[in-house]
C-alpha cells in the first residue's frame, strides 16, 4: 500500500513516505531505513504520532529524542506534539536541529528551499484534518507538495 514506508527517489532526494498511520513502532523502523541509507543528511517531518491519551506527550518526547540522534534536522508540523518533540531533542542537548513548523504547507515549502542532491527525508505520520483544518492531509500519494 502506498505511503507505508515506501521509499522513492525525485531528482537525487531519496523520500522515505511512511505518512499512512503511524505508531512508535512504525516511526522507530522509519528511523531505522534512514540510518542505514548512504545520505548527505537526513531529515524528518512529522506531526509526531497521535490518540495516544496520556502515554501521547511521553512517546512522542523519547521519539523525538531518538529522532535527533539520527536526523539532522526534525520539522514538527503542527502544535499537536510541538512540546513533547521540544522536551526530547533538548534531552538529546539537540535542540538546534528542531524546526517547528505551523502546517503541511510550510513544511514542503521548508523542505523544498532546503533539500539537496543526496539528502533522505522521512515524511512520518499522515496529519488528517483534524489537526490541520486548512491544509489537509500531510502527504497525498504521488504529490510531494
Amino acid at each position: 500500500m502506498s505511503n507505508r514506508l515506501e521509499v522513492v527517489e525525485e531528482r537525487g532526494v531519496t523520500w522515505i513516505r511512511d505518512a499512512y498511520n503511524s505508531n512508535q513502532i512504525g516511526f522507530r523502523a522509519a528511523l531505522e531505513v534512514v540510518e542505514a541509507m548512504p545520505a548527505a543528511r537526513r531529515f524528518l517531518a512529522t506531526p509526531g504520532v497521535i490518540e495516544l491519551g496520556p502515554l501521547q506527550f511521553d512517546v512522542n518526547r523519547a521519539l523525538s529524542r531518538e529522532a535527533s540522534l539520527v536526523c539532522d534536522t526534525t520539522l514538527i508540523v503542527a502544535d499537536t506534539n510541538r512540546d513533547a518533540f521540544i522536551a526530547g531533542h533538548r534531552d538529546a542537548g539537540r535542540e538546534a536541529r528542531l524546526v517547528p513548523v505551523t502546517n503541511r504547507s510550510e513544511a514542503f515549502r521548508w523542505l523544498r528551499e532546503t533539500l539537496q542532491e543526496g539528502d533522505a527525508i522521512i515524511l512520518e505520520n499522515d496529519l488528517p484534518d483534524l489537526y490541520e483544518r486548512s491544509a489537509g492531509v500531510f502527504w497525498k500519494a504521488g504529490a510531494a507538495s
